[in-house]
């Protein structure tokens, strides 16, 4: 009913579908915030950061006066590691240049192209966030070796 843009349509969709991510990524090991921020921002964009304001006043709106001090400050921890990923470390973290075209792993590894070709730049793509690859050579051999694994198991 509203008369919306679909670029608004489409900026509450991200919106709402993702609401509730940031205390998910809260209760997770910290170990694996570099891969949250990653995914979290892969799929919210720009909207990740008003889903960071929304979870805080969320978090508050529903806690009311019975909240636990040390679930506050892991709230806040939370998206204040998220919006340092996105305002400080954007480059490096969330949108790590690609290191490799899906034509040089279709040739490198010999495999046709197909939606496998961008399942393959999407790990090297999170494995560039983690800080595990950064080059080219190490990014072909990570898609060598998701190849054999996805070999290994299509025999089990």
């Amino acid at each position: 009913r509203l008369a919306l843009s679909n670029e608004e349509a489409s900026m509450l969709g991200r919106i709402s579908s993702n609401q509730g991510r940031v205390h998910r990524i809260r209760t997770s090991s910290p170990l694996d915030y570099p891969l949250h921020s990653y995914k979290f921002f892969r799929d919210c964009g720009e909207e990740g950061i008003d889903l960071c304001l929304f979870a805080l006043a969320d978090f508050l709106a529903i806690g009311g006066t019975k909240i636990k001090q040390n679930e506050w400050l892991g709230e806040i921890e939370t998206c204040r590691m998220l919006m340092e990923a996105w305002w400080e470390h954007r480059n490096e973290k969330i949108f790590p240049p690609r290191l490799v075209r899906g034509e040089e792993i279709i040739q490198a590894i010999g495999i046709p192209a197909g939606p496998k070709v961008g399942e393959i730049l999407e790990s090297i793509s999170e494995a560039q966030a983690l800080g595990a690859i950064s080059n080219k050579a190490e990014a072909l051999n990570l898609a060598k070796k998701l190849i054999e694994g996805t070999k290994e198991s299509n025999h089990e």
